[in-house]
């Protein structure tokens, strides 16, 4: 750790520059000792190039220049340039040794994904000391480091003989930024490092990145498409869009008076928690490449405002408020989105005061039933054990034909286990799974829609073909390819493409559109919609409210982030350890939680209030 006079990071003019042309243009970014700025904006914005040009790991092909100053030792960007693949040359071996020299001691980066940062063959000690070993201590001194660094991010000293795969997705992003600390940098940069942790471990994460940063007056910058985490935790948050700075200044200015209209935008895609909206609000269109914008506004074909001003010249930032800056030539115009809320359910008494977490029966006596209609899912007394384990116990549920109806809870709660019982990826050891068509006839199996839509689809297939190979599974005419297509909002044209050729909102309508080959009662979509950026979530979250009311098809929503299930879901069901503790009208238990649990995960929700 460097002294803490000047700032920990300056950059400025920094360009990316690919193999078919501009990736990341002008960008300037100042972080204080001690200071929290995150970056925003959708995917495809530059936010994780970015990252990875600061930390000297940027892919094969791709080149870096500006100038860059860390703990107030200038650093060379170029050499960044070509990535460890590319470092092959006297010149690339002498700029990867600069760079060991300052990755890990003053600036290092916090990936998104323990599964993938971590190696599955080597023990957490092993990768904790890794960044020691240049820094010439003994094994003992390594071994005590180690030990110490664990401590200081709440794990106990076994962690250090257990391989990541023996440990939860929240201990092994803690073994991560033992890894990530252990050197003591100036800067940490956090690339979307808790997009994947339920709310209640998300917040621990935060809590703790925010302890170690106070303790060590260390620079932290937060890549996110969590508007509500940008808002709650940064001190300064910076915009980027198309691979430029669009807006940026303190988090209170950007988020609560955006200058720039696709600030205003974003931020209105981002899902309440205390209203139902009829629907959410969409940007049209999609990021554009830097290298085909040209010298223009890159928001003007989606931006309500643009005018041919905008579309001949590259905006300048302009200066809003001391210290809040925006690249727009129609800064004070950004309008305020007109919501739709639905109608909003009286309070209910609370009948159970305390802190301590009642049982399921108590808690469960004082919700609303299930609605009575025509059932195309009835779960009763549901168990599964793996080993000794127990995760899922007594589990009751019901989903009406047409209905929407979420299940929340943290990691572990048994929620994924219950989404691949309900499509027979997994077997119950007790209780049954029942399933009605809602119309007396025979019922058609439910289909699902996973989290990922990158490992989803077949990369070697295209997508006309990963449809017709669903269609036939299902009976149906193998030409109903461009109906499905369309009946998703993608053109009829994608039947040609491949997956790799989609962004990631495409390729989960197209695995919609596979699941809804078969014309499914029921569809399950786990997690769909976590890993998506929030102008991209509110699209598909439309989608399939939609396709809901158009087909009258019913959905069981497996999600923890709760302001999607307040938009996605009618009813829900609140798991704890593998027990429902809490379930009713969604408005009603996320607007007046009568559970401890369910009170706890409300209060984890990062910078939405209640």
């Amino acid at each position: 750790m460097s002294a803490t006079t000047g700032p920990a990071l300056t950059v400025t003019d920094l360009d990316v520059l690919g193999p078919h042309g501009p990736i990341v243009a002008g960008v300037g970014l100042e972080v204080g000792f001690g200071e929290t700025v995150a970056i925003v904006g959708e995917s495809g914005s530059g936010k994780s190039v970015t990252a990875r040009s600061l930390t000297g790991l940027l892919p094969a092909g791709l080149a870096a220049s500006g100038s860059l100053t860390v703990g107030g030792v200038p650093v060379s960007l170029d050499g960044a340039a070509a990535g460890k693949a590319g470092r092959t040359g006297r010149a690339g071996k002498a700029a990867e040794r600069a760079w060991r020299g300052i990755r890990g001691s003053r600036i290092t980066l916090l990936p998104q994904d323990p599964f993938t940062s971590l190696s599955p063959r080597h023990r957490c000690a092993d990768q904790i000391a890794l960044p020691l070993q240049r820094l010439g201590l003994s094994r003992a001194q390594r071994s005590e480091a180690v030990l110490e660094a664990l401590d200081k991010v709440g794990l106990p000293a076994r962690v250090a003989r257990q391989y990541p795969f023996q440990l939860s997705g929240g201990m092994r992003q803690r073994v991560a930024i033992a890894a990530a600390l252990v050197t003591e940098p100036d800067v940490l940069i956090a690339d979307e490092a808790t997009t994947a942790l339920d709310v209640t471990t998300q917040r621990e994460i935060l809590d703790l990145l925010g302890k170690l940063q106070r303790e060590r007056s260390m620079g932290l910058i937060l890549i996110t498409h969590d508007l509500g985490l940008a808002r709650g935790r940064a001190d300064r948050v910076t915009v980027m869009y198309a691979g430029r700075i669009a807006e940026r200044g303190a988090a209170a200015q950007v988020t609560g008076s955006p200058a720039h209209p696709y600030t205003g935008r974003l931020l209105a895609c981002d899902p309440p928690l205390d209203v139902t909206l009829e629907r959410l609000p969409t940007i049209p269109g999609s990021v554009p490449r830097l290298a085909f914008v040209g010298d223009a506004c890159a928001f003007a074909p989606r931006c309500e405002l643009a005018t041919d001003e905008c579309r001949a010249g590259l905006p300048e930032a302009v200066t809003v408020a001391p210290g809040h800056f925006a690249a727009c030539l129609h800064t004070g115009r950004v309008p305020k989105p007109e919501l739709k809320t639905e109608p909003k359910p009286e309070p209910k008494p609370d009948p159970q005061p305390g802190n301590a977490i009642a049982p399921a029966e108590e808690a469960m006596a004082a919700t609303t039933p299930a609605p009575s209609g025509a059932s195309v899912l009835s779960i009763a007394g549901l168990r599964k054990t793996f080993g000794t384990h127990t995760v899922l116990e007594g589990v009751d549920l019901h989903v009406a034909a047409g209905e929407s109806v979420a299940v929340v809870g943290e990691s572990g709660s048994g929620k994924t286990t219950l989404a691949r019982i309900v499509v027979g990826l997994e077997t119950a050891d007790a209780g049954t799974v029942d399933f009605g068509s809602g119309s007396g006839e025979r019922s058609r199996p439910p289909q699902i829609v996973f989290q990922d839509p990158f490992s989803a689809l077949n990369p070697s297939l295209t997508i006309g073909a990963a449809l017709r190979d669903a269609l036939r599974a299902g009976g149906r005419d193998r030409s109903e390819v461009g109906e499905l297509l369309e009946m998703v909002g993608l053109p009829t044209a994608y039947a040609r493409r491949r997956p790799r050729a989609l962004s990631g909102g495409e390729r989960q309508r197209v695995a919609i559109a596979r699941a809804l080959a078969t014309r499914p009662d029921l569809l399950v979509c786990d997690e769909a919609v976590s890993s998506l950026d929030v102008s991209v979530q509110a699209q598909i979250l439309n989608l399939i409210a939609e396709l809901r009311e158009r087909l009258g098809l019913a959905v069981l929503f497996i999600s923890h982030d709760l302001a999607v299930v307040r938009q996605a879901s009618q009813r829900v069901y609140v798991l704890y350890r593998g027990r429902v503790v809490e379930q009713g009208e969604t408005a009603d238990v996320l607007g007046s939680p009568r559970h401890d649990y369910t009170r706890e995960l409300m209060a984890g929700v990062e910078g939405k209030g209640r």
